[in-house]
């Protein structure tokens, strides 16, 4: 037989929800390591929480307007919605479990494990998170991530900001969506797709791919590949940058090595190569210049 359970002003522990059975936290009342079974919901509503919720496969846990879940596990198969005006705080998501934050929805200090998904729709935001190899964070478009770390994959069509991507992570980021201020390490690969934007990114041993738009890239260690009908502009290449048929970098300034098959515009060669694939050409300061700091062509 289905139980219902209403807790206001005070609190409950230890309950397990089982096929049909509800509970409902009200304003005041708290619910404490409760686990949702296949078939079981818990409501949280304005003014209520809930903390070290384990939610199993089939288990439905959602939080309403004004209410708060902490500490929540979500199992393989196991939801957790956080609708507009709630709060999820310290989620974990392991193995075919989901997390879905809505408009106006906001998540905080999620860790997402090896095939754990979580998704930020239009309105919603997801603040400090951890994605582990094999997990999966979406963000809508009009949905916000920020203070991402990425080694498994971070998908972006709205705006994300402070991604850290190494040791096998992934950023992709799509039409329409942004990334500000993003660091990728070595493992690390950030992918810009047509009608995507990224600004202020450091390549520190990763790898960029640019088939958008990239402004103000820096090129310590590793590469940037700007694809056909990408854009890359004012990247300090300190290490390699490859200008691919139909791709335009404008801009740089080359301390390491620039090839060029596409078009290289307002290049400053600053003790690096540009290399022309296209006509075989290596441009460089002359020796004097690279070793003076005086400009090719010697003094004026």
């Amino acid at each position: 037989m289905a139980s219902d359970y209403v807790i206001a002003l005070g609190s409950v522990s230890g309950i397990t929800l089982s096929s049909g059975d509800t509970m409902e936290v009200l304003n005041g009342g708290t619910a404490i390591s409760t686990a949702i079974l296949d078939g079981g919901l818990l409501t949280v509503s304005w003014g209520g929480a809930a903390s070290a919720t384990q939610v199993e496969a089939g288990g439905v846990l959602t939080v309403s307007s004004g209410g708060t879940a902490s500490a929540t596990q979500v199992d393989a198969s196991g939801n957790e919605t956080v609708e507009s005006g709630a709060i999820g705080i310290g989620t974990t998501i392991l193995d075919g479990g989901l997390l879905t934050v809505s408009s106006g929805g906001s998540a905080t200090s999620t860790s997402i494990h090896s095939g754990g998904s979580a998704i930020v729709e239009s309105g919603g935001s997801a603040i400090f998170a951890s994605i582990d190899s094999g997990g999966v964070e979406t963000v809508m478009a009009g949905a916000v991530t920020e203070n991402v770390s990425v080694f498994g994959e971070l998908d972006v069509d709205g705006a994300a900001f402070f991604v850290d991507v190494s040791n096998g992570g992934t950023l992709s980021v799509g039409n329409g969506g942004s990334v500000n201020i993003a660091n990728v390490s070595s493992g690390g690969i950030e992918t810009i797709g047509a009608g995507g934007s990224d600004g202020g990114t450091i390549v520190q041993g990763g790898e960029q791919d640019v088939g958008g738009v990239a402004i103000g890239t820096e090129v310590n260690d590793g590469v940037q590949i700007v694809k056909a009908g990408g854009t890359a502009s004012f990247t300090a290449i300190g290490e390699t940058e490859i200008v691919e048929a139909g791709g335009v970098d404008v801009g740089a300034t080359v301390g390491g090595g620039q090839d060029v098959y596409g078009s290289a515009l307002g290049t400053i060669v600053n003790g690096g190569l540009q290399i022309d694939g296209r006509q075989g050409k290596i441009n460089a300061p002359p020796p004097q210049a690279r070793a003076t700091g005086a400009k090719p062509g010697g003094p004026r």
